[in-house]
């Protein structure tokens, strides 16, 4: 009789109690989220943060920098994607603000 694979030795099991609790530390994150993003001060920061992780540039620059960049991109990313799983709506508001702010800025307001 063959014992486990070789697969099922590298996941760790999970208990259901330990389920539970990942899952309420996830439900947590996302409506701190949510709550950071229900005012404009929060999507303000969010919206900063997501550029400072080059969400909305090119991380290949040539050079060495190549790498730091992608890192970056990674943590924006998780960001982005916890951003829209928090709420649609509100990351809707926040892409509109920042365009608004956008326009205001090159307009010179």
């Amino acid at each position: 009789m063959a014992g486990p694979s070789i697969l099922d030795q590298r996941q760790p099991r999970i208990t259901p109690e330990q389920q539970k609790k990942i899952d309420l530390r996830r439900d947590r994150e996302l409506s701190d989220l949510r709550t950071i993003m229900g005012t404009a001060e929060g999507r303000r920061i969010l919206w900063r943060v997501l550029g400072e992780c080059h969400m909305f540039d090119e991380t290949f620059t040539g050079n060495s920098m190549d790498t730091f960049r992608a890192g970056r991109r990674s943590v924006g990313l998780k960001f982005f994607k916890d951003a829209h799983r928090a709420s649609h709506e509100l990351f809707r508001t926040m892409e509109d603000e920042a365009a608004n702010e956008e326009q205001s800025n090159k307009k010179g307001v």
